[in-house]
């Protein structure tokens, strides 16, 4: 994510979702924050199903960067 571009552009937040704990983990590193998470478990019980997934990783999380 490159801040000054942002800036430049008057973007003031950018979100996503990060599917992987090492990715969430580097997100939350570089100031990303939790919107909302919700359990592979639960997602497979609607129909989404990521084989293995949940070795690694219980949850999928909307992660949200406010630019300041």
């Amino acid at each position: 994510m490159d801040k000054p571009i942002c800036k430049a552009l008057g973007i003031k937040v950018t979100a996503t979702v990060f599917t992987a704990a090492a990715s969430q983990a580097v997100a939350r590193k570089a100031g990303f924050q939790d919107i909302f998470k919700i359990t592979y478990e639960d997602l497979a019980g609607k129909g989404f199903v990521f084989p293995g997934i949940e070795e690694d990783t219980k949850h999928s999380k909307l992660m949200a960067l406010v630019i300041l």
